[in-house]
């Protein structure tokens, strides 16, 4: 029987450029109950209904005046929702309000944990939901061993056809500024752990033997550590005279187009705290074709799409340079690592297969 599931979580409004909305929409779009997603608007897809919750600009979960409209919110839909589904991480501020909501509402609960966990954390006193969802072997042994038993790995997915190679036209490159040449694609942060510095270095090992090539930097900036690290690598490139080779994107509204832009896509995090286990943007590199260089750090190591000829170690520029030459130059070794790397996509991480997980986990809960 159709139930109707409530996912509680960040506003579910484009761009899709973060794992909770990404996760929220992909599972929505492609389970067979129907689905509210808290947003900015009203609005019908299909089985997913978009409710007004939010502005434009306030997603603090913890106000009371956010309080105050969650109330009001689930007063009107308490009699038509059969399951909660929280995306969100641990917060002790915003659980213990959404802890208190559940019982109130007293409906079943799940609660999928998208990042790794912090290990100071006691996680125990966080976690209240009915089931508890994790996408990593990496994050199910973390609560595990903090006796968490009510726990399953139900492994992302992303709707794989969206990602479809497309051609490279001189207007796309036009519309995002960049002069028509071989493309290496940075889609991190610019926090130091999750890869810049490496990307940097790496790249000035490449233009000494291939000066024909751009490094684009998309990367969203939303905190102040991420604007000064943006503005230090701008600085650092102009001192180089490298404006004309480095590219600086922070929004990009249509990720699959300038995935078809680039020739190699680099993703070399030396940890994950504070990101996705499982960043869906690798996922989408590789249903895009475009192969995929990687650190081979925990929990990019249990990533089934990543080629294991192409994963290298952490904060290693020189052997990262090194692979991401071998697939400018070797259009044949690029076209093979991208065609295996997007059938172990199709077949490991195709939404479809996640929805059909959460929905027989959704069925145990009723």
């Amino acid at each position: 029987m159709k139930k109707t599931v409530l996912v509680v979580s960040i506003p579910i409004v484009p761009p899709w450029n973060q794992a909770s909305k990404n996760f929220a929409i992909n599972l929505a779009r492609h389970s067979r109950h129907d689905f509210i997603l808290m947003s900015t608007h009203n609005g019908r897809e299909g089985n997913v209904f978009f409710e007004r919750f939010y502005s434009s600009k306030n997603i603090d979960l913890t106000s009371f005046q956010k309080i105050f409209m969650l109330m009001k919110f689930l007063l009107r839909k308490n009699s038509g929702i059969d399951i909660l589904h929280f995306v969100f991480e641990p917060n002790p501020a915003a659980l213990s309000i959404w802890s208190w909501v559940a019982k109130i509402m007293r409906k079943p609960c799940v609660h999928t944990l998208l990042n790794l966990l912090d290990e100071r954390q006691d996680c125990r006193k966080l976690l209240f939901a009915d089931r508890i969802t994790v996408c990593t072997n990496k994050v199910l042994r973390q609560l595990r061993e903090k006796q968490v038993e009510n726990v399953s790995l139900i492994v992302p997915g992303i709707h794989v056809e969206n990602f479809a190679r497309r051609e490279k036209r001189p207007e796309i490159f036009k519309k995002y500024g960049l002069p028509e040449r071989p493309i290496i694609l940075f889609p991190g942060t610019y926090y130091p752990h999750h890869g810049m510095e490496t990307m940097f270095e790496s790249f000035l090992k490449i233009i000494k033997t291939r000066n024909d090539v751009s490094l684009v930097s998309a990367c969203r900036v939303r905190t102040p550590l991420e604007e000064s690290e943006e503005a230090r690598f701008k600085k650092k490139a102009l001192e180089m005279r490298l404006q004309d080779k480095i590219f600086f994107l922070r929004i990009v509204p249509d990720m699959a187009e300038l995935l078809s832009l680039s020739d190699v896509c680099v993703f070399p995090p030396s940890l994950l705290m504070d990101k996705a286990s499982v960043p869906l943007i690798v996922l989408e590199a590789a249903a895009a074709e475009l192969p995929v260089v990687a650190t081979n750090i925990p929990t990019l190591d249990e990533i089934k799409c990543l080629h294991p000829d192409f994963t290298v170690p952490p904060l290693d520029s020189s052997l990262l340079a090194e692979k991401i030459l071998q697939l400018l130059r070797d259009k044949n070794l690029s076209r093979s690592v991208a065609a295996w790397q997007k059938e172990a996509v199709t077949r490991y991480y195709d939404a479809r297969n996640m929805a059909q997980e959460y929905d027989l986990l959704y069925d145990r809960l009723i």
